[in-house]
């Protein structure tokens, strides 16, 4: 419900034009990633998840619409490439594909920039999993410095991360990828995520209750 309240608003902005679009989009993520920021710093939250301190951190940096404005500020900007790129393609005349789509005329022949962004998507996303791993095995390691940074960034490094290695299928530079995630296997493991991330916030809630 409330991404349905959202995003229409976004999309909004981005019929005015791709560059209000996009400077939208950065204050949002701007402001989130302050938001997170002040809230770690607010109520002294740990990127280790399981410190005394965090019993309060579902609610104050995953489940108000502003704590996650910026992944859906990406999104909303993903979407809007892949509608530059269908009608790019739907464009008959090269002239006008050139002269309409700049960037994305770019992008569908740099197939080398393709791959680069994929092993560097890979790379964002495998860092941003071990990253955290000190402050797992000791919520109290960090400054709190370092709490804030993680909770601000990790989660837009991995949205970047993944849409990196996204963006190469929708170009059709990296047809293995697209075949591997339109398998059953992957699509069956791809709702199984996202009912285990509906109910992952109710387990952990009642993993501190119990204590």
């Amino acid at each position: 419900m409330q991404l349905a309240l959202i995003i229409p608003f976004m999309v909004l902005f981005y019929n005015r034009g791709p560059l209000i679009g996009n400077i939208v989009m950065l204050i949002i993520t701007t402001f989130c990633l302050w938001h997170a920021c002040y809230q770690v710093e607010k109520y002294q939250l740990r990127a280790g998840f399981f410190a005394v301190e965090n019993y309060n951190l579902l609610d104050k940096l995953f489940s108000k619409p502003w704590t996650f404005l910026h992944g859906v500020s990406l999104g909303v900007s993903m979407a809007y490439l892949y509608i530059q790129i269908l009608n790019y393609r739907k464009e008959p005349l090269d002239s006008e594909k050139i002269r309409r789509f700049p960037q994305v005329h770019y992008l569908m022949n740099s197939p080398i920039l393709s791959y680069v962004s994929i092993i560097l998507g890979n790379g964002l996303i495998v860092f941003n999993f071990l990253i955290g791993h000190p402050a797992i095995a000791d919520p109290y390691s960090w400054t709190m410095l370092e709490n804030q940074l993680y909770c601000s960034i990790v989660r837009v490094t991995y949205n970047v991360g993944c849409f990196m290695i996204i963006i190469p299928m929708f170009l059709g530079h990296f047809n293995f990828g697209k075949y591997l995630m339109s398998t059953s296997v992957m699509r069956a493991i791809g709702k199984l995520s996202f009912l285990v991330a509906l109910i992952l916030p109710l387990a952990i809630g009642l993993l501190y209750n119990t204590q």
